[in-house]
């Protein structure tokens, strides 16, 4: 016969939990944003608080799985941390001295973060199309198998090449910044 020890002191039960998605009103001043800002962080569960200048209030909450709300898919998730995770990450700028094809230049982009240990996340850029436009390959739904995602704050030159470790893949290690050079310098052939 088998017994089961009494819950501890601080023992909670499992709870199964999802992630939804909320909007609020932007407040008009600064005294409001406060006062909306302590009422959405008392409802408990805020993963995610974004506040942009003339937008809404956009939260991301954990919830019981059994409250109203549909939950959010992962990929969403996925896609809106990772322009935050990646802003307090460190960058660095890669450029070459010689000039490189596009391809050339992804991957040695990409060898980089392999010699560092880390993995590749994710590409940023402003708009798909001006990497297809630069690469020449249309459509482009991931580079080398890794996730394209699309933000307006990217320059409309850059790509932002996201890594992570190996035994820590929620955690943005480091970015890449590459610059799109408009006419792709091409390595001269001997004739």
């Amino acid at each position: 016969m088998t017994t089961k020890a009494p819950p501890s002191l601080g023992d909670a039960p499992e709870v199964e939990l999802k992630t939804v998605r909320e909007e609020y009103a932007a407040p008009q001043s600064r005294k409001e944003l406060l006062i909306a800002i302590e009422r959405i962080l008392a409802g408990g569960g805020v993963q995610k608080l974004v506040v942009q200048y003339g937008e809404p209030i956009r939260v991301s909450r954990r919830v019981k799985a059994d409250a109203p709300g549909e939950a959010i898919p992962e990929e969403l998730a996925l896609d809106e941390d990772i322009m935050a995770a990646t802003r307090n990450a460190p960058m660095e700028a890669l450029t070459y001295s010689e000039p490189l094809t596009p391809f050339e230049y992804l991957l040695r982009s990409f060898n980089v973060l392999f010699n560092r240990k880390l993995y590749p996340k994710a590409v940023l850029v402003n708009r798909t199309s001006e990497l297809e436009s630069w690469t020449g390959i249309r459509p482009l739904n991931s580079l080398f198998t890794v996730s394209i995602f699309e933000y307006k704050e990217m320059p409309e030159d850059s790509i932002l090449l996201v890594g992570a470790k190996v035994d820590d893949p929620d955690t943005v290690a480091l970015s890449l910044r590459l610059t799109m050079d408009r006419k792709p310098k091409r390595k001269k052939t001997e004739q």
